[in-house]
């Protein structure tokens, strides 16, 4: 089981995303995991890093319920870079993992690392 931020921020109810390597130069490509939407918490908790909460009071979905919903979206990377509104056309179905278990057979089996993805607020490009 990974001890990492990125699964916190999974069980807290936030989105995440790996870049992943397109078959098109000119995209590109996301995989996005986040909560099945019945499993997210019934409030997102937001606040200042200068207040003072306890960690432990954000609500998460516990790890042993914890199931994911996880798609593929490409975009054409000059539109994102200049600004441009994306085309959507390209923006995957989502398709359902039952576990963490599960989550962590399908990474390893495309290569990818759950450390290595990053909060989806964290990457400007991606327009979802």
């Amino acid at each position: 089981m990974p001890d990492c931020k990125i699964l916190d921020l999974l069980l807290k109810g936030n989105s995440v995303i790996k870049e992943i390597p397109s078959n098109n130069p000119d995209d590109v490509m996301w995989l996005e995991i986040s909560l099945q939407d019945d499993l997210k918490p019934t409030y997102s908790f937001r606040r200042d890093h200068y207040a003072r909460v306890e960690p432990n009071f954000f609500n998460s979905c516990p790890i042993e319920k914890a199931k994911f919903k996880l798609r593929e979206s490409a975009f054409i990377r000059s539109d994102l870079e200049q600004g441009f509104d994306p085309s959507y056309e390209r923006v995957g179905q989502f398709f359902y993992l039952n576990s963490l278990a599960e989550l962590e057979d399908y990474l390893k089996n495309r290569n990818l690392d759950l450390d290595r993805f990053q909060s989806v607020s964290e990457v400007e490009l991606y327009p979802l």
